[in-house]
């Protein structure tokens, strides 16, 4: 199971507009883990699959909430949207810090809702905070 990440703004001026980079070196972690849901696993019988999060910035909610999943069979990818609550930052540090964490709870809930042990996500997800916080410019869209 590989694990990829998308972005959509469906509330006008209201995104977080993580950059590529970012979310590459969070991907490239995630899947170092290697976790694997088995009813998916079990949903594709073996074959190779995808699991794409997609962050959504939402001003109707105050806590997170992970919806899905949606098929998508002939690309072999299960998405789910994690709708993150709104809040406009301007610190490229503390955007971070805060729609990853928001994030990690989205990727937990969806892996607790498929009895997957979800141990090193939470500790993972902190430490690309740490690195990204570490060399922001590498990191930004300039």
């Amino acid at each position: 199971m590989n694990i990829y990440f998308g972005q959509i703004s469906s509330v006008p001026g209201a995104d977080f507009g993580l950059s590529g980079m970012l979310l590459k070196l969070l991907r490239e972690r995630l899947d170092g883990l290697h976790k694997e849901i088995k009813f998916f696993k079990d949903k594709f019988k073996g074959e190779e699959f995808s699991i794409v999060f997609i962050i959504s910035a939402t001003r109707d909610k105050t806590s997170v909430e992970a919806k899905g999943p949606a098929y998508l069979r002939k690309k072999k990818e299960i998405e789910f949207a994690v709708y993150i609550p709104y809040k406009e930052i301007t610190d490229f540090n503390e955007k971070v810090a805060y729609v990853l964490n928001h994030l990690t709870q989205g990727i937990i809930s969806v892996l607790n809702r498929y009895e997957t042990d979800s141990t090193g996500i939470e500790e993972t997800i902190r430490e690309v905070v740490r690195i990204v916080q570490a060399d922001p410019d590498a990191f930004q869209y300039k």
